[in-house]
């Protein structure tokens, strides 16, 4: 806890990295809101115990949320979500590789 005596020892957790990747959203207005919601409130609950938030830059600065490129109506009740897997790729391994650089 943040508020612990100083003589207790540091929990286990204390100052391990943490990566957040959350998913959804397509529009920059959407993922921003994803990054609010999900992002954010995850990175929150790591820091209560203690852990440290990679960022992936100032902006997204509790990981990264991975978009929706498109989405097609179909017959079913369910729409079909379509993903851009290159950018999808391209994003992981930046974020992968900044969050190894931090850790190590």
């Amino acid at each position: 806890m943040h508020h612990r005596p100083k003589h207790i020892a540091y929990p286990e957790l204390y100052h391990l990295p943490a990566g957040i990747i959350s998913h959804g959203g397509g529009a920059q207005w959407a993922l921003k809101s994803y990054k609010a919601m999900v992002n954010d409130t995850i990175a929150n609950a790591l820091e209560t115990i203690q852990c440290r938030v990679i960022p992936f830059d100032s902006e997204w600065n509790t990981g990264i949320s991975l978009p929706i490129s498109k989405i097609e109506e179909t017959d079913s009740i369910f729409p079909v979500q379509k993903y851009d897997w290159n950018f999808i790729r391209q994003k992981l391994e930046e974020y992968i590789e900044i969050v190894l650089r931090e850790a190590l």
